[in-house]
């Protein structure tokens, strides 16, 4: 299954595609900007991931995020509380930069299982 979800504004949209990468596994990737405009979106298709199919482990690519602010980390922070205790794990593969910086600013490195490959295993 592929959904994709994006806002509309005069800004690049966000946009979320959700795929099926292996049994058990759900891969997201997001592109644009989250902040408070966009992060609406954002969880709702993280919680789409979520409900879909049950997967064990999510995958949040943000390859393609230029900028994220705290209600974006909030979101995650979410799909993680809500994951976590049936045994799922949420990871996040190759943040840019900026982004990698705002979850080491606020200790999430190791809580979202950061990594610089689109393979974080």
């Amino acid at each position: 299954m592929t959904a994709a979800y994006s806002s509309k504004s005069e800004r690049p949209p966000l946009t979320v595609e959700i795929t099926q990468a292996g049994a058990g596994a759900t891969r997201v990737v997001v592109a644009g900007e989250v902040d408070m405009l966009t992060a609406p979106q954002l969880h709702e298709a993280l919680m789409a991931a979520l409900q879909d199919g049950a997967p064990h482990v999510i995958d949040v690519d943000l390859s393609g995020v230029s900028f994220m602010d705290s209600t974006g980390i909030t979101e995650l922070v979410r799909l993680r509380n809500l994951a976590h205790p049936s045994g799922y794990v949420v990871r996040v593969v190759q943040p840019q930069p900026a982004v990698r910086h705002v979850f080491e600013m606020t200790g999430l490195v190791e809580a979202f299982h950061l990594a610089d490959s689109p393979d974080p295993e």
